[in-house]
């Protein structure tokens, strides 16, 4: 099949009737990419390797479930529907977690580059107005210090409670 025979061949009737939902009333990109995928708790959503080469598979419903906690802590944190959340982080796991819990309270996900030095970075954070920032130690020395008012929640940090990230996220339902 080539481009020409998909063109002639789509159809936004068919589109439609994929979805579970009427996407005309409402859409959430994190429903859409992984949740109603998580019917399925073994289907795999991503086959994960770390810097360090560490294997993990992710199901939809691990990151669906992983995601609500996110989402949640997101809004102990104040974030509600239109508020920007920045992700300054690599290729990990946590990224994927934030754009979903983002996406799943109506806030709006701002990607961060993690090649921005801190010129770029300033300028897009105070520009955007996030609220929340979500980074790890290394990026975190690319933020300076400054008149910011917004929150920043290191991956690979414990919290004022002692906690981890994860250990954090596990305080949430």
């Amino acid at each position: 099949m080539n481009y020409t025979m998909l063109k002639n061949d789509f159809s936004w009737e068919r589109v439609m009737e994929s979805y579970d939902w009427n996407p005309l009333e409402k859409f959430n990109a994190a429903h859409e990419s992984c949740d109603r995928w998580a019917k399925d708790p073994e289907r795999v959503a991503i086959n994960y390797e770390d810097h360090l080469g560490n294997r993990e598979t992710w199901t939809f419903k691990r990151l669906k479930d992983r995601s609500n906690q996110m989402a949640h802590a997101l809004r102990s944190m104040g974030v509600q529907k239109g508020d920007r959340v920045a992700g300054f982080l690599g290729k990990d796991m946590e990224l994927i977690m934030t754009i979903l819990a983002t996406w799943k309270i109506g806030a709006i996900y701002v990607p961060m580059f993690t090649a921005f030095g801190p010129d770029a970075l300033m300028y897009r954070l105070k520009d955007s107005g996030c609220k929340v920032l979500l980074t790890n130690k290394e990026q975190a020395q690319k933020v300076p210090e400054s008149d910011l008012s917004l929150q920043v929640i290191l991956i690979d940090d414990v919290n004022d409670k002692g906690l981890n990230f994860c250990e954090y996220l596990n305080t949430f339902p």
